[in-house]
């Protein structure tokens, strides 16, 4: 049975989610260390967003559109500046310039877990997705200017990395 989450806007449950996962995750560090910790939290979650994925896919009929409602599940309310530099068919390429969960991470002292706990789920996101690619080489939650985000119907004519 899916579970339903809660008619709460995103970035509200991470906050809500951070009262408890932060401590959780800080004590797993200290009685596992943190590669396990961190594997043991990425399996765990990992699973949930995958499965999240494909609830999407079957909500929107295919990839693209399950990867669109969740770009606007995530860019809801002002919590994300993005700046779209390429949205057809086969490609979306974004930047993020601005982001309040980073912010809401650093402020915590625990951009990593931020790192863990929120950038991490576009990866786990897009595993259940069988025909998109993604990459990100940077995020603002781990001290970069930006966030750039590039997402790719597998076998398009789009197969040229990002610029």
């Amino acid at each position: 049975m899916e579970r339903q989450l809660p008619e709460v806007p995103l970035f509200d449950r991470v906050r809500i989610q951070a009262e408890v996962l932060v401590p959780l995750v800080t004590a797993l560090e200290r009685r596992l260390g943190v590669e396990e910790a961190h594997q043991l939290v990425r399996e765990a979650l990992g699973a949930e967003w995958r499965a999240r994925a494909r609830g999407l896919v079957r909500e929107h009929g295919d990839s693209r559109g399950a990867l669109l409602a969740h770009a606007e599940e995530s860019m809801a309310g002002d919590h994300l500046a993005v700046q779209w530099l390429e949205f057809t068919d086969d490609i979306a390429r974004l930047e993020i310039t601005s982001c309040e969960y980073a912010r809401f991470y650093q402020e915590l002292g625990e951009p990593e877990l931020g790192h863990l706990l929120v950038c991490e789920n576009d990866d786990w996101f897009i595993e259940a997705l069988d025909d998109i690619d993604f990459e990100r080489r940077h995020t603002i939650m781990q001290g970069a200017a930006t966030c750039d985000f590039c997402y790719r119907r597998r076998g398009s004519s789009a197969d040229a990395p990002p610029s």
